[in-house]
């Protein structure tokens, strides 16, 4: 058919009519799109009307808003001669060039001229005429011609949306006077009519405003903490200047980002189709139980008190008691404390289950418990709440209460907690091991044995109290100092002290368990540094021969692969300490080596390793179960609630921290 195309290029959205062979072509309303041309051009511009643009039925045009849209039409049209624009229907023409636009700009005595001109490619100036079209890139039509606006002119464009000419009061002139001030503009962008008239410039500092309100969810009574939304306006309010003053207060961008930052630290982001800031789920739960509280001067907050009267706030509290068991925290130790949990609702106690009914996410800080109320997780989260009780009862998601016996590590780790929401209750022995275990200076100094044939230096003379400590109070731990700096010697040096604390009192062999390549080492350094102290090496075919003198000795040592072997007649013996050296040869928990050495019995063991964790955390696991079982949980627990989010998200997860704040107290490294 013959073609002709008529454009409305009068207001912000393209208008087009199709004309086919002198018929106005419209919408297929009640059926699907149909081939009226021969020609593959007017299909597609036909079916690219129908998906992007409005039909108006009185004007008998289609109308794009989008600038994809206008974008694609335009590139269509071109293909046709016959194409005119409303209302004179001239003939219209499209330019590949760029148009750039002009403002100039008079100081009047309160006020400011601003006039906008086209700057067509050949050099010459047109007024403005006609609106901008689209949302972004835009275009417009001079003189008959289409052009693409360029992205310098589209700012200029956006101060005159229905005009060429705008008068603006002089203290809304900032941000002109902020490019004429940084030098953002060339003289043909922006004309200074009579620049000796220029307001002065003075940066001020912003007063931000934050306008809040809750945006109501339907079906509250079933939603979600994560369906829980603020909606915020931030405004920044300036000081106007004196009327009898020719100077204007520029905007202070920096601090501006800075509210902003501050913004976004709270939770908020940007939404650009509310145009308003928005934060949702457990920063919006935050942001409405403390209100103004979380804003610092100068910040102006309106709405705060609303948006928390919408809300009903419940308080929870995990109460944990320990209490030894009985007998004192001498150098025999306490074994196990007497640990009760439970869970408090408003000073109500309720069961603990209901942490772990309607969990959406398990970083959740926030709860909605069955009352429509929320609460704040005791604790950072649910996870780290999690963690706590799983290591200690791995039923906890359905008790009411926890009642257990836990070990003495496991206490001094629960009376280390310092979380909101969280009530430890302690006993006097637990308060003092506490406060030493979190500060190091606490431990009480103490000297090498007089036995002790060599000179410790000063880090060693602390692992020695470190290590004394350990023993004082039943605990184990690990020497994972880097190599080099005397593991071995530090071990042998509290052997000693102890059998020089011992005196003649009855004597229970130590064993030491280390590679084969190094157990002659051992016995080297036992009679260099110890020669008070009688060794036995088990090493060779006849050792088995010397098992029935082993209690005649003070230092038993063997290796990890004879420990395999031997484990059956050594487990019968009730050893004074178990020392692993390069204890990561029991980071499997499934090998043969680790189950032998975990089945020894002993009243105190000792890991030493410079590389506690080589590849995964549950190499970690394995050797804290063989220094204080259940420490860390069960294998399963560990691996599903520890192991798998570090190596499945990275060690930056929250879990990581949780992790070492749990066996911190129980590692010493120097490197």
């Amino acid at each position: 058919p013959e073609v002709s195309v008529v454009l409305d290029l009068r207001s912000d959205r393209l208008g087009i009519q199709l004309v086919f062979d002198g018929c106005k072509q419209t919408p297929t309303i009640f059926s699907g799109f149909d081939l009226r041309s021969a020609r593959a051009l007017d299909n597609v511009l036909l079916q690219v009307l129908e998906d992007e643009g409005n039909w108006d039925e009185l004007q008998e045009l289609w109308y794009i808003n989008s600038s994809r849209g206008i974008e694609t039409v335009l590139g269509l049209v071109q293909e046709y001669s016959d194409v005119v624009s409303l209302p004179d229907y001239e003939a219209v023409n499209f330019s590949r060039d760029l148009l750039n636009a002009r403002l100039s700009v008079e100081w009047l005595d309160s006020a400011a001229e601003l006039v906008m001109y086209w700057m067509l490619p050949d050099g010459s100036i047109r007024n403005k005429e006609n609106e901008v079209l689209g949302t972004g890139p835009y275009w417009t039509m001079v003189a008959n011609t289409v052009y693409k606006i360029s992205a310098e002119a589209s700012r200029i464009a956006a101060i005159f949306p229905y005009s060429s000419t705008i008068t603006m009061p002089r203290h809304l002139t900032g941000p002109i006077l902020e490019a004429l001030q940084d030098g953002l503009y060339h003289p043909q962008v922006i004309q200074i009519v009579n620049p000796e008239r220029q307001p002065a410039c003075k940066v001020k500092s912003p007063q931000p405003t934050l306008e809040m309100k809750r945006i109501d969810t339907h079906m509250e009574h079933f939603a979600s903490q994560q369906r829980f939304e603020i909606a915020a306006q931030l405004e920044f309010n300036y000081p106007t200047p004196a009327p009898n003053k020719n100077v204007v207060y520029l905007p202070d961008r920096a601090k501006e980002s800075v509210y902003i930052d501050f913004l976004k630290s709270l939770g908020f982001s940007f939404d650009s189709e509310r145009k308003c800031y928005m934060v949702r789920a457990d920063q919006a739960l935050d942001l409405a139980y403390q209100g103004e509280k979380l804003f610092p001067p100068p910040w102006k907050i309106k709405g705060a008190k609303q948006v928390s009267n919408s809300v009903r706030f419940a308080e929870l509290s995990l109460n944990v008691s320990l209490r030894s068991t009985g007998g004192t925290v001498a150098s025999q130790g306490i074994d196990w404390f007497d640990c009760q949990i439970s869970l408090t609702q408003n000073n109500a106690n309720v069961p603990i289950s209901i942490l772990f009914r309607n969990i959406r996410s398990e970083t959740d800080r926030w709860l909605r418990l069955e009352s429509g109320a929320y609460a704040h997780v005791p604790g950072p989260g649910l996870n780290h709440l999690k963690n706590i009780l799983g290591m200690v009862d791995p039923s906890y998601k359905l008790r009411n209460t926890i009642k257990t016996k836990v070990s003495c590590a496991q206490a001094v780790n629960f009376s280390r907690i310092q979380e909101d929401r969280f009530q430890i209750s302690l006993d006097k022995t637990l308060q003092e091991v506490s406060q030493k275990l979190q500060n190091f200076d606490q431990i009480t100094p103490v000297d090498p044995s007089p036995n002790f044939n060599g000179k410790l230096r000063p880090y060693q003379k602390e692992g020695l109290s470190w290590l004394k400590f350990l023993h004082d109070f039943g605990l184990n731990g690990v020497l994972a100092d880097e190599m080099g700096l005397g593991k071995t010697v530090q071990a042998l040096a509290q052997l000693q002290l102890l059998k020089h604390k011992r005196g003649r009192s009855k004597r229970r062999p130590s064993l030491i368990v280390a590679p084969t390549s190094v157990i002659m080492n051992w016995l080297y350094e036992t009679k260099r540094f110890c020669p008070n102290l009688r060794a036995l090496l088990l090493h060779g075919p006849q050792r088995k021969q010397r098992f029935s003198e082993i209690g005649k000795f003070d230092l038993v040592i063997t290796s990890y692969a004879l420990l395999r072997l031997d484990w059956y007649e050594l487990q019968h013996i009730d050893w004074g300490y178990l020392i692993l050296d390069e204890a990561q040869n029991i980071k499997n928990p499934q090998a043969a080596t680790t189950k032998a050495a975990k089945a020894l019995k002993a009243a105190h063991r000792l890991a030493l390793s410079g590389t506690p964790t080589e590849n995964r955390p549950m190499e970690l696991w394995s050797i804290f179960d063989f220094l204080m079982p259940g420490y860390l949980g069960t294998q399963e627990f560990f691996k599903n609630h520890i192991e798998r989010p570090i190596l499945e998200r990275g060690p930056d997860v929250e879990v990581t921290k949780f992790l070492n704040q749990k066996t911190k107290p129980f590692v010493l490294r120097r490197m």
